[in-house]
């Protein structure tokens, strides 16, 4: 007993002192100290555990490494790099290295994660995985969005799959168009729409009823080909001659000097003129200049007057005519020339010109009276 403690000896061995400082135990062991600063458990010079305003439980062999718990909550330190951190708001799980800005943060609305103390990903009620000042992905309970910042280039919800960029994609199915090594294509049975990039041409062909229909777009040739029932009906990439007919109706026609005349028309060709092997005109045709023909055939059994001649020309000044006569010459003429010469074999000469009316009556069925 001295004046500042008490100490306590068993067989010579100081286990105990009380006063300023308490201490139970050996002091070259296990023992406790306490004082105004708090409690220490130590073995020997190790300190195992301190408990004061903020207490830690060190590991006894390192006192760089212990688990600490004051008012902000409880951390956990190794080799005095501290690897998690309990708070009342945030919890942290820090990455390996003394490099704290690295690390898990649990908190109110989610996890958070951080690279170089730079949010990298958010889990909660909204999820971003990526920076978010730049490229990202983010998550809602409504819709998937990868984003730039705050520009969206692509949004899949479930109105379907929407981007402002670009589709780089090998192969796939898009509302019905598959798509293959530079090959996109639609079709049920036959019929459908290919593009084919691999061959530059496009094909579209007709269905089951119109077996043998199609249209195709030759890039390489520079050729469009049209095929009707399996046969060709157009192709530019070579000449052919096709057989079409052509309906030509005039809206109004014009009685006057004994003719027929267009007020308009529904077709207008310019040179050179189309070349027809058959042309069938159902109603009328006004020829404004020379009409050449081989052969006319009236059929007198459709109009009551067969043929009709209107001579509607007229010469006030006979020394402008170019033929040079006084008198206009002829309205209508009719010459035929043929050369006999040398001809030694016996020919029928029938008249190369013949006008003929025939007027005649009959006696009638039913009183023999004559018309």
């Amino acid at each position: 007993l001295s004046q500042d403690k008490l100490q306590v000896f068993d067989n010579n061995t100081d286990v105990a002192s009380f006063g300023a400082v308490t201490r139970i135990g050996d002091v070259a062991h296990e023992h406790i100290s306490a004082s105004q600063a708090g409690v220490t458990i130590k073995d020997g010079p190790k300190i195992l555990a301190n408990y004061s305003t903020t207490s830690k439980i060190f590991d006894g062999e390192n006192n760089n490494s212990y688990v600490e718990v004051g008012n902000d909550g409880i951390i956990i330190v190794s080799g005095s790099i501290t690897g998690s951190a309990f708070g009342p708001a945030t919890s942290s799980f820090f990455g390996t290295g003394s490099n704290k800005h690295d690390r898990l943060e649990v908190v109110a609305d989610g996890l958070n994660v951080y690279k170089d103390d730079s949010k990298v990903a958010t889990f909660g009620a909204e999820t971003f995985v990526g920076l978010q000042a730049s490229e990202h992905i983010k998550i809602t309970n409504s819709k998937l969005e990868l984003k730039r910042g705050s520009e969206v280039f692509v949004s899949a919800s479930s109105a379907g799959l929407y981007t402002s960029g670009s589709i780089n994609a090998s192969s796939g199915v898009i509302a019905g168009y598959s798509i293959t090594d530079g090959t996109i294509e639609k079709k049920s049975g036959d019929a459908g729409v290919t593009i084919d990039g691999n061959n530059s041409r496009i094909i579209v062909s007709g269905s089951d009823i119109t077996t043998g229909n199609s249209v195709r777009l030759l890039g390489d040739s520079g050729v469009i080909e049209v095929s009707q029932s399996g046969a060709g009906v157009f192709d530019t990439g070579r000449t052919k001659t096709f057989t079409t007919t052509t309906f030509v109706e005039p809206q109004i026609f014009k009685p006057g000097g004994g003719k027929l005349s267009f007020v308009s028309s529904s077709i207008t060709t310019t040179s050179p003129a189309p070349t027809m092997e058959n042309l069938d005109i159902t109603s009328n045709a006004e020829v404004g200049g020379l009409l050449k023909t081989d052969k006319l055939s009236i059929d007198s059994n459709a109009l009551s007057t067969p043929f009709s001649f209107v001579n509607s020309i007229a010469r006030h000044n006979a020394a402008t005519n170019n033929d040079g006569a006084v008198h206009p010459t002829a309205s209508f003429a009719v010459v035929s020339s043929t050369d006999y010469a040398d001809n030694d074999t016996e020919s029928n000469c029938h008249p190369a010109f013949l006008f003929s009316a025939d007027y005649f009556t009959g006696l009638t069925a039913d009183d023999n009276k004559i018309g």
